[in-house]
């Protein structure tokens, strides 16, 4: 259990590393990936002013690539140019707030007669969010083991080991050493 917390949390962290990196260069560069899949499908991420879009269509794009992928790096307003076509309600204007969008056009996308696409939009700080709590409970797990083994009580359990008992009556784990290792 212990390398799946740590495992986990070595997860969160390299994720939540990416997230706040991206977050941060959102607001300079407009930064994508488009995957494009069998039949025509084409999904999308896109990172830009404080909000990742997950992005679908079935839009002929990859030019026969299937099962391949293609980033882009490219100015906030050309990104904003893409995004405000996958968000525009019609009245010129994105749709959502607070940096949460959805939007879903299944008749006509970008003039072209049956063509839908689809997209969600989030903040950074929600998928910040996400990353950073499996970081916060290996962090609260260390300090609960760190604490157990400071009083003498069972690392799994809790319970007073204090008495001289080697294994602890509650769980039946062995008397952790005096030294932790590592």
């Amino acid at each position: 259990m212990k390398k799946r917390k740590g495992s986990t949390a070595l997860f969160g962290a390299i994720a939540l590393g990416a997230v706040v990196w991206l977050w941060v260069r959102s607001y300079a560069h407009g930064d994508g990936i488009a995957i494009f899949l069998d039949g025509g499908r084409t999904w999308g991420v896109t990172s830009l002013k404080g909000q990742i879009l997950f992005a679908a269509t079935d839009i002929k794009l990859g030019g026969g690539r299937a099962w391949s992928a293609q980033t882009l790096s490219t100015s906030v307003e050309e990104m904003g140019a893409l995004s405000m076509a996958l968000l525009d309600d019609g009245t010129g204007r994105a749709r959502g707030t607070w940096g949460f969008a959805m939007s879903s056009q299944p008749k006509d996308f970008l003039g072209l007669q049956g063509a839908r696409a689809g997209a969600i939009g989030l903040p950074h700080w929600v998928l910040a969010g996400l990353f950073l709590w499996p970081v916060a409970m290996w962090g609260r797990y260390r300090i609960v083991v760190m604490r157990r083994r400071k009083r003498g009580c069972c690392l799994a359990c809790g319970y007073d080991l204090r008495g001289g008992s080697n294994t602890c009556p509650e769980c039946g784990t062995g008397k952790p050493s005096a030294k932790p290792t590592t």
